[in-house]
């Protein structure tokens, strides 16, 4: 095994590449507390309902609305005692095409969202451009191989191994936020996509 490291070189390569955000990802959530727990469900229930009604109904079939499940959490005093009261909360994602951003978050608070998380830029063709850069990514690769091989006097071989790293989160964030009638009024930046991968070379003689 010790000769077969000898023979190897091990190396990392990374493309990254700038691209525009279409799509805008909110996080909408709605919470209900009360002493009797089948009844602060309910409420909230029919809370998470009337919210993704609402959403649908003011921006249409250009938006994806998602109801997730109810969760219920018993609560407890400083000292970490149960208390008679429980608080449920319900969660809505909403994803909307970029130009429509600041509209579903006015929407979202009108139609009686608690709480609102976001915007997380997403680009839709981002499957698409992360194939090309694992691509990119090997190549990098392999240009950082051929330096470690000519340093050690050696010459490069044929690829031994690929493993593609864990799909790397896009990076994006938003210039500014202008309070608009509607809704806020955003600019974003870029989002970043990026793909890694590790490979194995064989060094010759």
């Amino acid at each position: 095994m010790d000769h077969l490291r000898e023979n190897r070189v091990d190396v990392e390569g990374t493309a990254r590449r700038s691209v525009a955000a279409d799509r805008v990802l909110w996080s909408l959530g709605v919470v209900e507390s009360g002493e009797v727990p089948a009844d602060a469900f309910a409420r909230c229930g029919e809370r998470l309902d009337a919210l993704t009604r609402g959403l649908r109904d003011e921006l249409g079939d250009g938006a994806v609305v998602r109801t997730g499940a109810l969760a219920v959490q018993p609560q407890r005093d400083e000292r970490g005692r149960p208390l008679p009261s429980v608080t449920v909360s319900g969660q809505v994602t909403l994803d909307v095409a970029l130009g429509d951003a600041g509209r579903a978050a006015g929407a979202a608070m009108s139609a009686g969202a608690d709480h609102l998380n976001g915007p997380e830029l997403r680009v839709e063709a981002r499957p698409a451009v992360a194939e090309e850069l694992l691509g990119e990514a090997v190549h990098a690769a392999r240009r950082k191989a051929e330096h470690v091989a000519v340093a050690a006097g050696r010459r490069l071989g044929r690829v031994v191994s690929v493993y593609e790293h864990p799909d790397r989160a896009m990076g994006g964030r938003l210039m500014s936020m202008r309070a608009e009638r509607g809704g806020p009024e955003l600019e974003p930046a870029d989002a970043e996509i990026a793909a890694s991968v590790r490979v194995v070379f064989a060094l010759e003689d």
